[in-house]
């Protein structure tokens, strides 16, 4: 065991406490104090080292299946050069630049179907559930026609829980029948930041509809 005492090196401690020391000269000396040869003290520490016992518990095969792996060491490692450096850069902005669906959300709107011959309506409200923005409120404008095949676009205006206004236009197209007295469509739906389907069905002109959508953005705009 080694350490320091009386400001000098200590070189060996006995297990009684008493010691040999080394002087600032590099020489050991007898500890007075302790009354026992420096050679003693170099004996009995020898024959007195501890032993110690390590116990582990033993580990489970889906453990060490599911352990992390450890990174392997490349001793030859380098940082890259200028060059290369230009490469990843530009290679994380064409990354950055790429299409990726970045949440989704689904909506809710009611209002009034108007109908003139093939061409019909739409005026109303819409309530928005977001999984990034959370949820927002506010109108929703179409104009559309047909019948069997359906299609026609619209406009959206919302302001969200952050008092943040948001505007979209949008365009539809499914399957359908319009008539004076009942009128319903399926179908799927785009609109500036992403794609979705939707279902509506109307009753002497009152009705809505529900649906769900897919946010698409670039990968570095969804981070």
């Amino acid at each position: 065991m080694y350490g320091y005492v009386r400001n000098s090196p200590l070189s060996f401690v006995d297990p009684t406490g008493r010691a040999c020391v080394v002087g600032t000269d590099g020489k050991e000396s007898d500890d007075k104090s302790g009354g026992q040869s420096c050679a003693d003290a170099h004996k009995e520490s020898e024959n007195n080292k501890p032993s110690v016992t390590v116990t582990a518990q033993q580990g489970s095969l889906w453990a060490f299946l599911t352990a992390p792996q450890v990174p392997r060491y490349v001793p030859d490692d380098k940082p890259l050069d200028q060059k290369g450096q230009v490469v990843v850069q530009e290679l994380s902005k064409k990354i950055d630049a790429y299409p990726t669906i970045c949440g989704g959300g689904m909506y809710l709107y009611a209002g009034k179907e108007i109908s003139a011959g093939p061409v019909n309506g739409f005026v109303g409200g819409i309530k928005e559930f977001d999984s990034r923005s959370g949820s927002s409120q506010g109108a929703l404008f179409e104009l559309g026609g047909g019948q069997g095949v359906v299609a026609g676009g619209g406009y959206i205006g919302t302001v969200n829980g952050n008092g943040q206004a948001e505007s979209s236009g949008l365009a539809y197209a499914g399957v359908g029948a319009h008539s004076p007295v009942a009128a319903g469509s399926v179908g799927v739906v785009g609109f500036d930041s992403g794609v979705g389907v939707y279902g509506e069905g109307f009753l002497f002109g009152r009705g809505g509809g529900v649906g769900a959508y897919a946010n698409i953005t670039s990968v570095g705009r969804c981070r």
